[in-house]
């Protein structure tokens, strides 16, 4: 059986066992932190996939990286995990979870990144912004501050990038006048 299948049955599952005690929004949160986890410790992978570390110890491991309280429902999903011995696709279950739960909450993911950080009120217009215009329920964005920029923001949504930085109008100006 492949990786796809295994996470993607995984993910529906906990969803749907999230749902049912209206926990599913709190359990988005933990595996977003979950997945962070896996970004930023290289190491918790090859821990999930160490056949000599024990069981148990991959379980406090991937509670661990869900956050500091989890829920039941993320204790419930690393109990099946490891019960199942399915350690080894919990970075892919917590994506998959992730990409299910944004379907059928029809929220889009992007990225905002900005030179100075952008006070909520403004960030709040911005996701208004684009929900009407590309008719989503909500807009799950991260936000960034990138100095270099200099002023202004660049938004990344699917797959889609607006430039609005000081950074990239210099750089036109530059191209214009090289031209």
């Amino acid at each position: 059986m492949d990786t796809g299948k295994i996470s993607g049955r995984y993910a529906k599952a906990i969803y749907d066992f999230a749902s049912s005690k209206g926990q599913e929004d709190i359990l988005y949160s933990e595996m977003r932190v979950l997945s962070d986890s896996f970004m930023g410790f290289k190491s918790l992978q090859r821990a999930m996939i160490e056949p000599s570390l024990a069981a148990e110890e991959k379980k406090k491991l991937l509670i661990t990286a869900g956050g500091i309280q989890v829920s039941d429902a993320y204790l419930a999903w690393v109990n099946l995990v490891s019960t199942n011995k399915r350690e080894k696709y919990a970075r892919n279950m917590a994506l998959m979870f992730q990409d299910y739960y944004r379907s059928n909450k029809g929220m889009l993911v992007g990225e905002l990144t900005s030179a100075v950080e952008l006070p909520l009120e403004v960030q709040g217009k911005i996701r208004a912004m684009l929900t009407k215009t590309y008719h989503q329920q909500s807009i799950d964005f991260k936000t960034q501050i990138d100095p270099s920029l200099i002023g202004g923001f660049v938004l990344e949504i699917n797959a889609q990038r607006m430039d609005a930085s000081v950074k990239d109008q210099l750089r036109r100006l530059r191209i214009k006048l090289n031209s």
